[in-house]
């Protein structure tokens, strides 16, 4: 699955024009932290950040970039959006987690 394709299937950050044609990690990053957005939709971001890279700590990033709530960017918590998030939200997590975790 195309990085791009596992993001447009988060229905809401689709529905927040999420940037991610092309994709760039740092203008998504800038885009979580400085848009209001509900805790699902921060959960969403955070799968798609933790995804793009695991190792990175994000808010740390936020912060270099002087980002107005690098909070926003913390680690993703699977169990957290198990309590959170509908179910195309879920969905997408598991046709991510069943196409073995690739991006061309």
């Amino acid at each position: 699955m195309p990085f791009e394709t596992l993001v447009q299937q988060l229905p809401s950050l689709a529905k927040k024009g999420a940037p991610v044609s092309p994709w760039n990690a740092t203008a998504f990053l800038r885009w979580t932290c400085t848009t209001a957005m509900s805790h699902g939709e921060l959960l969403a971001a955070r799968l798609v950040l933790s995804i793009w890279n695991p190792d990175t700590d994000w808010v740390a990033e936020a912060r270099k970039e002087r980002l107005e709530s690098p909070e926003a960017a913390k680690r993703f918590d699977l169990m957290e959006a198990a309590t959170v998030w509908d179910g195309e939200h879920i969905k997408a997590l598991t046709n991510w987690l069943a196409s073995g975790n690739k991006f061309p």
